[in-house]
């Protein structure tokens, strides 16, 4: 089933940010669409930043859960300070989705006041 995800991807990706994927699309896949990783990685997280697993290969599909990927490099393994950059940078979008929710709702509310 392919059903689209946003996916946050940080580090040492050369161009870092949210996607819309679909579930399904390997992460190698993800990676040259985006410009791929300045360096290899020391460790590859998949998942959220709360309950992220250690992944071997970037030739695994998107799956329902994953919100997120880290690419670290073997110079600042620091996974705490990783997952926190990762919660941030989601919380961050989901914020920004959600004030641009309210706006388009209110602007759709005054546009039916005028007809």
């Amino acid at each position: 089933r392919y059903v689209p995800r946003f996916l946050a991807t940080v580090h040492i990706v050369k161009n870092p940010g949210n996607y819309k994927v679909r579930i399904g699309t390997r992460i190698s896949d993800i990676l040259a669409d985006i410009g791929g990783l300045t360096e290899a990685p020391a460790k590859i997280i998949m998942g959220g930043p709360m309950c992220g697993t250690s992944i071997d290969s970037v030739d695994v599909p998107i799956v329902k859960g994953t919100n997120g990927i880290l690419f670290l490099s073997g110079k600042e393994v620091n996974i705490d300070q990783e997952m926190g950059r990762l919660a941030e940078n989601h919380l961050m979008y989901n914020m920004t989705v959600e004030l641009l929710v309210r706006k388009f709702k209110g602007l759709n509310s005054v546009l039916k006041e005028v007809k």
